[in-house]
């Protein structure tokens, strides 16, 4: 084969990669997107964050750390203060509830 055969190869090839890559970065974040986002603060820890929403899962403490874990591909159970991160609660199903309980 010519080099421009070559280049034709790897130019499909880095074309199709950029193509699956740019497809499963952006169906990540349109899954997360109807999650609500929380800013961690001095002090919290993910157990903590799970307790504070526990009234509006059903998923156990570990579950919870788990599931944030994986989406927001923390290395560590480790958050710092500032940070922001996806947690499992809808955004519909938590907004609704905050509106019920302050119209009470």
């Amino acid at each position: 084969m010519d080099k421009l055969s070559w280049s034709y190869i790897v130019s499909f090839f880095l074309v199709i990669m950029a193509a699956v890559l740019a497809i499963s970065y952006t169906g990540e974040r349109e899954e997360l997107d109807h999650y609500l986002e929380v800013q961690v603060k001095e002090g919290d820890s993910l157990w903590k964050i799970a307790d504070e929403y526990k009234e509006y899962d059903n998923m156990s403490h570990s579950e919870f750390v788990k599931w944030v874990q994986e989406r927001n591909n923390l290395q560590s159970l480790v958050v710092k203060p500032g940070e922001t991160i996806v947690i499992p609660i809808e955004k519909n199903k938590y907004y609704n509830a905050e509106y019920l309980a302050n119209k009470e």
